[in-house]
């Protein structure tokens, strides 16, 4: 391999590290609570979940911004805008002023979350392109899982500090403008994808999907949420550890991503079922643990779950007729993305059914997520889900 192409690779791979960042300042909510006093709990969450929405709308906008800019400029644009958003809160004390900055960094990131993609595969060719399609993913959860270890050791110092983790992001462009050339327009790909784009219907499989990327979001953002305040509530840990437990739990779920097609293999159609399962009992293990060991060990579970519905998801749609891949990769991402951004509103309406306890509200996610489980086994039965139709 040249040093170019190396080069290349890194660059192409090297701004998926921050793609989900946004909940990388989750152990900072309790400090942020003492800060802003007048503010609820859920609005205090909002920050963390707000640039999930706003990534939705940058999502839809992206394609605008390559018509006129293309794909260069357009990652460019959306890297600096993350970068000068995401560190804005190191200087203010005032929480709609940090509210707006996280509303701009989600649109910031959404500019290019999809060309995060699609780019390695305008530079690279199958098998090649595969395999670096898995690497983005990995590296999404070890850029996430570092950032929310420096995060939570500059947490240490204040919490204004601990969003000087975005100033990555200014590193991610200039390595990113001096390794990766200008994309050439290729007509008879863009030719075949306006083919398959006409054709393109919303089946029943695409459907599930983004129902389900939407509904495990919401149960494992609320989970990352969730940690560090029941873990202080409980007295079992302070935020800086629990930031380290969220981070482990990143790694071990990047690890787990890259095993992926080999869990594939094993559990065939059951793959997402082993998901659910592995989702329950990690919420079943932080909810009922009276010890920060194994409620850490119940976190770590939840994560895998989500380096495996993740892959699935895109996957099963990826081979549905009738649609392209691109629109099935857009589609799944706002489900995600909507789903991460309605999670503490979510949390609140359980929240409302159980006297506002933070354990009840996990009692209640761990019901639901078992009664998904179950009923998914129902469907698996009827062979009605997912179908490549």
């Amino acid at each position: 391999m040249s040093q170019q192409s190396k080069s290349l690779k890194i660059s192409l791979l090297a701004i998926s590290l921050i793609l989900t960042s946004p909940t990388a300042i989750t152990a900072s909510i309790p400090a942020m609570q003492h800060s802003f006093t007048s503010i609820s709990e859920t609005n205090i969450e909002f920050l963390v979940t707000a640039p999930s929405f706003f990534m939705v709308l940058g999502i839809l906008i992206s394609p605008i911004l390559v018509k006129y800019l293309r794909e260069k400029n357009t990652v460019l644009l959306g890297l600096i805008i993350a970068g000068i958003s995401g560190t804005l809160p190191v200087f203010t004390d005032n929480y709609s002023a940090v509210l707006a900055t996280r509303i701009l960094l989600g649109l910031g990131l959404g500019i290019y979350n999809s060309l995060a993609v699609s780019m390695i595969s305008l530079f690279f060719q199958p098998p090649e392109s595969v395999r670096l399609i898995g690497f983005q993913n990995s590296f999404q959860n070890f850029g996430s899982a570092i950032m929310t270890l420096i995060a939570g050791y500059l947490l240490l110092f204040n919490w204004h500090l601990s969003f000087g983790i975005y100033a990555l992001a200014f590193v991610l462009a200039i390595m990113f403008y001096s390794f990766v050339p200008d994309t050439q327009r290729m007509p008879h790909l863009y030719k075949t994808r306006r083919k398959n784009t006409s054709n393109f219907s919303f089946s029943f499989g695409l459907f599930s999907a983004v129902i389900g990327m939407f509904t495990c979001m919401i149960f494992y953002t609320g989970i990352t949420l969730k940690f560090t305040p029941l873990m202080e509530l409980r007295n079992l840990a302070t935020p800086t550890q629990s930031s380290v437990t969220l981070t482990v739990m990143l790694i071990v779920s990047g690890i787990s991503a890259l095993a992926f097609d080999r869990l594939s293999l094993l559990f065939k159609q059951n793959i997402l079922l082993f998901a659910l399962f592995l989702l329950g009992s990690g919420y079943f293990l932080i909810t009922f643990s009276n010890n920060f060991v194994f409620a850490s060990l119940g976190l770590i579970i939840s994560g895998v779950s989500f380096s495996i519905y993740g892959p699935y998801f895109f996957s099963k749609t990826a081979a549905l007729k009738n649609c392209t891949p691109e629109i099935s990769a857009i589609l799944l991402l706002v489900g995600a993305n909507v789903g991460n951004f309605v999670t503490p509103f979510m949390f609140k309406l359980f929240g409302t059914l159980a006297n506002y306890s933070l354990t009840a509200e996990l009692i209640i996610s761990s019901i639901i997520i078992t009664v998904i489980f179950l009923s998914y086994i129902g469907i698996l039965k009827s062979k009605l889900f997912l179908k490549s139709d």
